[in-house]
């Protein structure tokens, strides 16, 4: 896989999901009851939702360098960290915009233990929106099929005018951080375990693990 495939995995393939059970949508009235009904919410759980608003954030801003700082280190021993974000910032500079919008964390699971790192599976609703500028030098439709794999086409909104998809689902990533009591958090994308990179920066009992929390 060259640079700019993996930063183009890394980008679309930021939190993918395919749920069997029914989504749950941004704003209505079933996660408004849910989050109405929430217990006042740890520590833990304000950094995590915090750390991850502001992963996203800089994806939209075009800030690839905190984006760097909010990606799991490892994920840097499979790709250089200058060439990953390099590639990055090309699909950025080319006209390639992504965000998400109305983020709300529904779930959090049991830390699992892998080296000097503990990791959670982190469910969460929102809205992302991936939009192609007009300078953007191919149709936006060419990336369709691997938004679809990503996310699932039964999630997927399409305006051809605005130049735009839109997915609204429960998503899922993971959550990183030391061992030792952190409140810094850094984020892998669900589909990455999944992968045949995996292996190289988790232990097979943990990627075990982490399978049976789907």
């Amino acid at each position: 896989m060259n640079k700019y495939h993996y930063a183009l995995f890394i980008l679309l393939g930021a939190s993918s999901c395919t749920c069997n059970k029914p989504t749950l949508t941004p704003g209505s009235p079933e996660v408004k009851e849910q989050v109405k009904n929430e217990p006042v919410k740890s520590p833990e759980w304000q950094a995590i939702e915090t750390d991850l608003k502001a992963y996203f954030d800089s994806q939209e801003k075009g800030d690839f360098e905190t984006f760097g700082n909010y990606s799991m280190p490892r994920l840097f021993e499979l790709a250089p960290r200058e060439e990953t974000l390099a590639g990055l910032k090309s699909f950025y500079d080319q006209g390639l915009r992504q965000g998400m919008d109305d983020l709300v964390v529904t779930s959090i699971s049991e830390a699992v233990d892998d080296s000097l790192t503990q990791i959670r599976l982190v469910k969460f609703t929102g809205k992302m929106w991936i939009k192609f500028l007009p300078e953007y030098p191919s149709s936006p439709k060419a990336l369709y099929n691997q938004i679809k794999e990503e996310h699932g086409e039964q999630f997927i909104k399409f305006d051809e005018e605005a130049r735009e998809y839109i997915i609204e689902k429960e998503f899922k990533i993971y959550a990183i951080s030391p061992k030792v009591y952190s409140s810094n958090f850094t984020f892998l994308n669900h589909g990455f375990i999944r992968s045949s990179m995996a292996n190289e920066i988790m232990s097979y009992e943990t990627l075990r693990t982490l399978k049976s929390y789907e």
